[in-house]
């Protein structure tokens, strides 16, 4: 694809923006929705007969996982055959997938069915991104992300609602036979909205660079969630594959032949603070929605339902900064709106961290929101800021490598929110014997209702104190964000200024 707009691209523009936004709104609602609706079935799930605390991690991390190892090649395909044909791909495999996933018999196969739902779902969201992002420019842009990410907020707002009232009426098999008609609109929709391209990049595909850095992304998480179930010598094993992986995915992006991502991109600045501060923000929300949810329908006893409200704060938070955001920050440089979303996620992680997390109160709410508004802020101008870094003829596998870090980013925040409790259960609950998170938000409610186990006692406190634990860690991967982003702007100024002091000599 040249510098340039193509015919074909040209063509495209030419698509009726009401009808196509909408669109694009719808898939990636429905994804959201989904991710939301899994977190709050967790308790339910784990009623399967081969459920343990490291397959109902997997639930969460194999759809993120899947959907950040297939995003790039979903990207590619996008470049070569345009978003019509591969948008309405992924939404049909998406609602096959969750069909089967209803079927499962067994935790392990709703894992599957999980993965192949990760697969249609990378395709949607790369697809998304890099339309919007031919279709708009400037302003018109941040709006229409904003718009884009206030969607997905709101999905994720409505999964838990949906999730806990099929699950008050029905078994957990409806919170994945909802996504089949929904599925179904979105493909027709697409059909009918986005049109027809292909050939718009024809350029040879780096099928070895996409598979080590696959092997990245699932050697890292495996190796998250072995450590939180205790089996060190595996997770050592992960992790140093992990890093020869991604060595060597490095090297080769230098070297000749052809290449994934030009490494003058990966190398910069441009692109690797605001992709860290995507990581950031989705680690965090991953961590809070992981644990949280299950947290409050356990400890409360009152069902999916009625716990599912307590979780609203963060997403309505999401949505309304961006929908907002777009309006009201769209002048502020990405730093300042970057550094003012990660100081509201910190302040709402110290607020939750002062609360029971096993008794939503007032308090626990407004730090819920404040978490909200911040990823609400930063993630539409992380995003922005990171795939617009790439080159126009990079635009759909730029999407999808951006994509692919943030999705491993959701699905290693589930990895460390269920690891970092069930090792401090595992470490300082020995004595009480083997229990599971389950185990030990239920304790809680046991415990405040009638103190009939002689256990109960400490067993909540040792599972509280590990939920609070993995809050920490999220305080601290937030300040180094904070801290990174100043440096960076610090250094940003300081060669600004230096350029403009050669040019005066210069004059």
């Amino acid at each position: 694809m040249s510098q340039g707009v193509s015919v074909e691209e040209a063509r495209m523009l030419r698509v009726p923006k009401k009808i196509m936004t909408p669109t694009l709104c719808v898939l990636v609602f429905i994804l959201n929705m989904d991710i939301t609706i899994a977190n709050v079935a967790l308790p339910s799930l784990s009623s399967l007969p081969d459920a343990t605390d490291a397959k109902l991690q997997w639930v969460i991390a194999s759809y993120a996982l899947a959907a950040a190892i297939a995003v790039i090649p979903s990207g590619a395909l996008l470049d070569r055959y345009g978003p019509r044909w591969v948008l309405t791909c992924a939404a049909l495999l998406f609602g096959v997938a969750s069909l089967a996933a209803a079927l499962s018999p067994s935790t392990t196969a709703v894992i599957v069915s999980r993965v192949v739902m990760g697969l249609g779902s990378s395709a949607i969201l790369t697809g998304s991104i890099a339309t919007l992002t031919l279709h708009y420019q400037d302003r018109k842009k941040a709006r229409a992300f904003g718009l884009w990410s206030a969607c997905a907020a709101i999905g994720l707002s409505v999964g838990p609602l949906v999730g806990g009232w099929l699950l008050s009426v029905a078994t957990w098999e409806a919170i994945f036979l909802v996504n089949v008609p929904l599925s179904l609109f979105a493909a027709a929709a697409v059909a009918s909205a986005v049109p027809a391209s292909k050939g718009l990049n024809e350029s040879r595909l780096d099928i070895k660079s996409i598979f080590v850095l696959s092997l990245v992304l699932l050697t890292g998480i495996a190796g998250l969630i072995e450590l939180g179930a205790g089996r060190v010598p595996s997770s050592i094993l992960m992790a140093t594959c992990c890093v020869l992986f991604l060595v060597l995915f490095l090297v080769r992006q230098q070297g000749a032949g052809p290449k994934l991502i030009d490494f003058k991109v990966l190398r910069s600045g441009t692109m690797l603070a605001p992709l860290f501060i995507l990581v950031v923000l989705f680690t965090v929300m991953a961590v809070m929605l992981f644990l949280l949810p299950s947290s409050f329908e356990l400890g409360l006893g009152r069902g999916p339902l009625v716990s599912s409200f307590y979780i609203l704060p963060l997403p309505l938070g999401i949505a309304a900064a961006t929908l907002l955001g777009g309006y009201v920050l769209h002048s502020l440089p990405a730093t300042a709106s970057m550094w003012i979303s990660l100081t509201a996620v910190a302040v709402g992680l110290l607020v939750v961290m002062s609360q029971d997390p096993t008794i939503p109160s007032s308090v626990t709410l407004i730090g819920l929101a404040c978490v909200g508004i911040g990823v609400g802020i930063g993630q539409p101008v992380a995003l922005q800021a990171a795939v617009g870094a790439f080159p126009p003829a990079q635009r759909g596998v730029g999407s999808g490598f951006v994509n692919s870090i943030r999705l491993a980013a959701n699905a290693a925040g589930a990895a460390i929110a269920g690891g970092a409790v069930a090792l401090t259960m595992a470490g300082t609950a020995s004595s009480l014997g083997t229990y599971s998170l389950v185990d030990g938000a239920s304790s809680c409610r046991v415990l405040r209702a009638a103190n009939s186990l002689a256990d109960a006692g400490g067993l909540c406190a040792t599972y509280l104190n590990g939920v609070k634990l993995t809050f920490l860690l999220a305080f601290v991967l937030v300040a180094v964000a904070v801290l990174a982003i100043s440096i960076r702007a610090i250094i940003s100024r300081q060669g600004r200024a230096a350029a403009v002091s050669t040019n005066n000599a210069q004059e």
